[in-house]
């Protein structure tokens, strides 16, 4: 089943790998991403079903604005099927 969970550390090297696959240099780096994706007012979710398919990051002021940053699904998992999305 797929859950929605914010950032922690455990999810790192997989999403590494989610960029790693889609050519994006930046977060391709292990020591370079988790700067990036803790940053203050970087707000990281991450989808999971068994491991991490997913990831979307949004860079905010915590007040007025927000915007997506970076946002990537692993091939196999966007199927468009979205009957499971609430």
């Amino acid at each position: 089943m797929m859950e929605y969970v914010t950032f922690k550390s455990r999810h790192l090297r997989e999403i590494v790998r989610l960029c790693l696959d889609e050519g994006w240099a930046s977060y391709a780096d292990p020591t370079t991403a988790p700067q990036g994706l803790t940053a203050p007012g970087s707000v990281v979710m991450v989808a999971v079903n068994e491991r991490v398919v997913g990831y979307v990051q949004i860079q905010t002021d915590g007040v007025v604005h927000a915007h997506v940053s970076n946002i990537v699904v692993a091939p196999s998992s966007a199927s468009g099927d979205r009957s499971s999305v609430d």
